[in-house]
């Protein structure tokens, strides 16, 4: 997927790449339910929450939850609805207790971490935007052309993470399998998720 069409559709919905991606996924969630004959409206999605503030020396990032919506068919407009549910998280006094919390969940053990985060009810998925090389990389003389990081999965049916190489957008899912049945389904209908924001972004 090209990087720019994120970024036409992320200017189209007022929004960021993050709130991108967390509508693809949404898209793709929302066509698997479908076929499945299930209507459901919204799903919780863990997102990236900045806390960075104007005196900060560096980027400062929480992990949050939010109703994903996955009734709206426009994918633009499920853009613009994601990125509605973002900000308003930043109303919530709960993400100054997560900011306190993230460097002692860091620190400890990882199963200690993933208690943590299985009490706190984990959400259906999480999506998370990295960043990729600033420069061309080359391995063994072939220049690299895509990067799939396959993220953690902390209790949730799935993790997608987009990473940027150059102008290709990579996205990189990982799925727990007992969560989700077919596998080649939830792919099929990411790939359509995907086709439709390429095509909203021309």
């Amino acid at each position: 997927m090209l990087f720019r069409s994120l970024r036409a559709v992320a200017r189209l919905g007022g929004a960021t790449l993050d709130d991108v991606a967390v509508a693809v996924v949404l898209g793709g969630l929302r066509r698997l339910h479908e076929r499945r004959g299930s209507d459901v409206p919204e799903v919780p999605v863990g997102v990236r929450v900045s806390l960075s503030r104007a005196d900060d020396l560096g980027n400062r990032f929480a992990a949050a939850v939010i109703p994903g919506p996955m009734s709206i068919e426009d994918s633009v407009d499920r853009v613009a609805a994601v990125r509605g549910e973002v900000l308003s998280l930043h109303t919530e006094r709960a993400l100054e207790v997560l900011d306190a919390a993230a460097p002692l969940l860091n620190r400890v053990p990882s199963f200690v971490g993933a208690s943590a985060l299985r009490a706190a009810a984990p959400p259906d998925a999480f999506v998370l935007t990295l960043p990729g090389p600033p420069r061309r990389r080359y391995m063994a003389g072939a220049e690299v052309q895509g990067m799939y990081v396959l993220g953690p999965l902390p209790g949730s049916a799935l993790t997608a993470c987009v990473t940027a190489v150059g102008d290709t957008a990579c996205i990189g899912v990982n799925v727990d399998a007992s969560a989700v049945a077919d596998l080649d389904e939830l792919r099929t209908c990411l790939e359509e998720a995907v086709a439709e924001v390429v095509a909203a972004g021309r």
